[in-house]
C-alpha cells in the first residue's frame, strides 16, 4: 500500500530513494559548480595572477549564484532521478521528456557551450598575440609598458567574453523553451537609459582606451595636458593623474584631453636662450656655449645622458635690452632640465672668466613659466 499517494505513484522504496536524492544533488551541484566555474572567467579579479573570481564582491556574487543554481537543479533534476531508481513521482520532469529534450535541445546547447568556449579561447590567443605585437612595436619595453598592454589585452579580452557569452545564454534560453523578447527588450531599454546617462564616462573610457593604445604618454613622463603640467603618476581608462611641481595633484578626465605635450618622449633637448649686450661679439659667444657644451659632455656626470653635442643655432631674437642667441643639446627624457641647469652654471662662470656682459635691468624681476618648464 503506498502511504502518500498524492507524492509517490507506488511505495517508496526508501534505500533506492535516498541514493536517487544523492544522485541527484550531486549532479545538481557538478552543474552548478561547471556554470559558476565558467561565469567566475567574465568577473575581476583581485590580481593577473590569481584565478578569475578572486575578487572578494565577486566571490560573493558566485556564491549566490552556486546556490541559486543548485536549488533550481535540484527541482528540476529529482524527479527523473527518482524515476531512474524505480521511484516515480506523481509529478515533476518525467525521465522519457528530459531523453528527448537530452537528444534534440541537449545537444545543441552542448555545441552552443563549446562554441563560446571556442570563441573565448580565440579571442584569449588573439588578444595575447596583439600584446606580443604592442610591445615588440616598443623600441624599449619598460614595466610600466608592460602593465598597460596588459590592461588593454584584458579589457578587450573581457568585453568580448562578455558578448561571446551573453549571446550564448540567450541561445541557450531559447533552447529551454524560455520567452527571452521580454529580456532582451528590458536590456535594451536599461542600455539605452545608461547610454543617455553616461555618455561622458563612455567617452573617458573610450578615449584612454586610444591613449593607452597610441601610447601617446606613459606614466613617468613629464607632460602638458590642457595647459596643466606635471609628471603623469597614473593612467587610467577614465583620468589621467599628474603631479605639479608644488605637488599638487591634477586629475583630468581622459575625454576632456584637447592638447597633450610630452616633454620626454623617446628624447629631449635642453634649451637655453643667452642673452648679451650689444657691444658683445656673438661669434665669441658661441664659441664660449660650444665650449662648455663640450664640457658638459666629457663630465663622467652628465655623459651618460646626454645623447649629441651642443648645437649653437645662432641668433634667436635682437630685444630692447641685448642680443639672444639660443642653444641645444640632445638628452635622454627627463634629463634635460639638469643640463640646463649646469649649462647656466657653467655659461656663467665662462662669461666672468671672459668678461662678456649680460643686460642688467632694474625692474624688480618678475616670475613666468616658459615653454618646457621643468614640471617635475
Amino acid at each position: 500500500m503506498n502511504p502518500w499517494p498524492a507524492l509517490f505513484e507506488h511505495a517508496p522504496n526508501w534505500g533506492a530513494f535516498g541514493t536517487a536524492i544523492a544522485f541527484a544533488i550531486v549532479l545538481a551541484w557538478g552543474t552548478a559548480e561547471a556554470i559558476t566555474w565558467g561565469f567566475s572567467h567574465l568577473l575581476p579579479r583581485r590580481s593577473p595572477t590569481e584565478r578569475p573570481g578572486s575578487h572578494p564582491q565577486a566571490r560573493r556574487l558566485l556564491r549566490f549564484i552556486r546556490l541559486l543554481l543548485i536549488l533550481a537543479l535540484l527541482l528540476v533534476v529529482t524527479p527523473p532521478a527518482l524515476e531512474l531508481f524505480g521511484q516515480p513521482l506523481r509529478g515533476g520532469l518525467r525521465l522519457e521528456a528530459l531523453g528527448r529534450w537530452a537528444i534534440a535541445g541537449g545537444l545543441r546547447v552542448l555545441f552552443i557551450v563549446a562554441l563560446a568556449a571556442v570563441l573565448a579561447r580565440i579571442v584569449g590567443i588573439t588578444t595575447k598575440r596583439f600584446q606580443e605585437y604592442l610591445i615588440v612595436s616598443e623600441s624599449r619595453a619598460s614595466a610600466e609598458q608592460l602593465k598597460r598592454t596588459a590592461t588593454v589585452g584584458n579589457l578587450i579580452q573581457n568585453v568580448a567574453r562578455v558578448f561571446i557569452f551573453a549571446a550564448a545564454a540567450v541561445m541557450i534560453l531559447n533552447e529551454l523553451h524560455i520567452d527571452t523578447q521580454p529580456l532582451l527588450a528590458s536590456a535594451g531599454i536599461v542600455g539605452l537609459g545608461l547610454g543617455f546617462g553616461a555618455q561622458t564616462l563612455v567617452k573617458d573610457v573610450i578615449s584612454g582606451f586610444f591613449l593607452i593604445v597610441d601610447n601617446l604618454v606613459r606614466v613617468g613622463d613629464t607632460a602638458e595636458i590642457n595647459g596643466i603640467g606635471g609628471l603623469v603618476e597614473a593612467i587610467n581608462l577614465r583620468t589621467i593623474v599628474l603631479r605639479d611641481y608644488r605637488g599638487a595633484v591634477h586629475v583630468v578626465p581622459c575625454g576632456s584631453v584637447t592638447t597633450l605635450t610630452n616633454l620626454t618622449k623617446d628624447y629631449a633637448y635642453a634649451v637655453l636662450d643667452v642673452t648679451v649686450v650689444y657691444s658683445t661679439n656673438t661669434d665669441e659667444v658661441a664659441d664660449v656655449l660650444r665650449e662648455v657644451g663640450d664640457a658638459i659632455r666629457e663630465d663622467a656626470t652628465f655623459a651618460p645622458v646626454i645623447l649629441e653635442p651642443i648645437e649653437v643655432l645662432g641668433i634667436e631674437r635682437l630685444g630692447d635690452l641685448g642680443i639672444t642667441l639660443r642653444s641645444r643639446m640632445k638628452t635622454l627624457p627627463a634629463q634635460q632640465w639638469n643640463v640646463t641647469r649646469e649649462m647656466r652654471r657653467r655659461i656663467k662662470q665662462a662669461f666672468d672668466a671672459k668678461g662678456i656682459n649680460v643686460p642688467v635691468t632694474n625692474a624688480p624681476p618678475v616670475a613666468s613659466t616658459a615653454p618646457g618648464t621643468d614640471h617635475r
